[in-house]
């Protein structure tokens, strides 16, 4: 979420490295996105995004995921896939979602990499990480930046408490794991480490232990001494990119298979 460029630019250019004839797709996560725009404009953002994968309905589609603002887009386009997200749709497709008729459809996912996700999303875990990020910001803005915090968060928790309704980083973990989201045969890797300050180990490992009971193929990586997305920086460079090259030439391999 409000990732640097030259972050962004260091995973764009490994795939580009690894992978030098795919189409790369970045939805990059922001703030104001993040749990504060109506879901109507949430999902004309993502539309491009849908057409584009529309437009090529042949080519194996791999997810990588970058920390909570990632899971929470993801769950947005899943959704915005399933029923329709604004997106002219054919009256004769089916499978796309939407009215008509048609029957709603998985995103077509052939694996999911998930690094520095899901949390629970609760009030300690959302304190945990912003106090560990504050501390690099000058002093003289800490307390307007936490009265934001303060303010963004009393809504989200309040909202969730009045609704009913899961906040926005439970929603993306539960969505995840929905089977009628996301393809059960789509295998998922986990990248995550004990040093991770915004999203805990034992969240992860909570999340991959409720997938892998509905039966999806669940591959935990665990890495020593990484903070939150770093691990395919580093001394676990080698190994994450060596994972991650694995993974997506596997799913190339399979992909005459049906998955959906």
């Amino acid at each position: 979420m409000g990732a640097a460029p030259i972050h962004i630019s260091f995973y764009l250019q490994k795939h580009f490295t690894l992978f030098p004839n795919a189409r790369i797709i970045l939805i990059r996560g922001d703030p104001l996105v993040f749990g504060l725009q109506s879901l109507k404009t949430q999902n004309l953002r993502i539309a491009p995004v849908i057409a584009a994968l529309k437009a090529e309905p042949d080519s194996p589609v791999v997810l990588h995921v970058f920390s909570n603002a990632g899971s929470h887009t993801a769950s947005v386009l899943a959704r915005a896939w399933r029923d329709g997200g604004g997106v002219a749709n054919n009256d004769n497709e089916k499978g796309t979602g939407g009215g008509g008729g048609r029957e709603p459809s998985l995103l077509p996912v052939r694996c999911m990499l998930l690094d520095s996700t899901p949390s629970v999303g609760d009030w300690a875990t959302s304190y945990d990480g912003t106090a560990h990020y504050m501390v690099q910001l000058p002093f003289w803005i800490r307390p307007a930046m936490w009265l934001l915090w303060l303010a963004f968060t009393l809504y989200v928790f309040v909202w969730e408490f009045v609704s009913g309704k899961p906040n926005v980083w439970l929603e993306a973990n539960l969505d995840l794991n929905d089977e009628t989201l996301f393809p059960k045969r789509a295998p998922r890797i986990y990248f995550y480490s004990r040093e991770d300050k915004l999203v805990r180990v034992r969240d992860v490992r909570a999340h991959f232990a409720a997938a892998q009971r509905k039966g999806l193929e669940v591959d935990p990586e665990e890495f020593k001494g990484s903070a939150h997305v770093r691990h395919g920086k580093g001394e676990g460079e080698a190994r994450y990119w060596g994972i991650v090259e694995e993974v997506v030439k596997n799913v190339l391999e399979r992909r005459k298979e049906r998955f959906i």
